[in-house]
């Protein structure tokens, strides 16, 4: 109960972390995602916790509640950003593709992405981006009136000669 602390000094407390609470849910507009899990109202209500330990649990549940709602968002967020990257790379594998300039397109310092992207896709941009010219040549390979030199153009490569050291390198390990 809150008796072993003085009454003044157990209000400011509580208030201060319940004002902080109230705070960073206002500021992220997070309270009707919260309330589908806690029920909000007792957060400005000290009489509402009847002893420090249910105060403590109810600040640990909102705590691990708004950490769940960050840890979706942000995933969601990397999600979109890896999805806008990868349909770029696709949409657009003709073009010459570096990681600064991907980078540029989603906002990130290039080393960052290149960090995030690995740790989403297990795999490297780069990584990606060979599999992407790799699918789009052997497609293009089927189709009989296309030259080697005229693949090599579209796909950015500076060389038939390169393109086909690229192609055999890929596609015989």
């Amino acid at each position: 109960n809150y008796n072993k602390i003085s009454n003044g000094l157990a209000f400011e407390v509580y208030y201060f972390f319940a004002l902080s609470f109230q705070k960073y849910i206002n500021k992220l507009e997070l309270t009707e995602q919260i309330e589908k899990s806690i029920d909000l109202s007792k957060l400005m209500y000290m009489k509402d916790h009847p002893s420090w330990v249910e105060i403590n649990e109810y600040f640990c549940d909102l705590t691990d509640i708004i950490n769940n709602i960050r840890s979706k968002a942000s995933n969601e967020r990397v999600n979109n950003v890896v999805s806008r990257i990868n349909n770029y790379i696709n949409n657009n594998i003709q073009k010459e593709l570096s990681i600064v300039m991907l980078a540029d397109m989603v906002y990130l310092n290039p080393s960052y992405l290149s960090r995030l992207y690995k740790y989403h896709m297990g795999k490297s941009l780069s990584e990606y981006i060979i599999e992407v010219k790799l699918r789009k040549a052997c497609e293009m390979l089927k189709q009989n009136n296309l030259k080697i030199n005229e693949i090599a153009t579209a796909l950015a490569f500076s060389s038939h000669a390169y393109f086909t050291q690229f192609f055999k390198k890929y596609k015989t390990s």
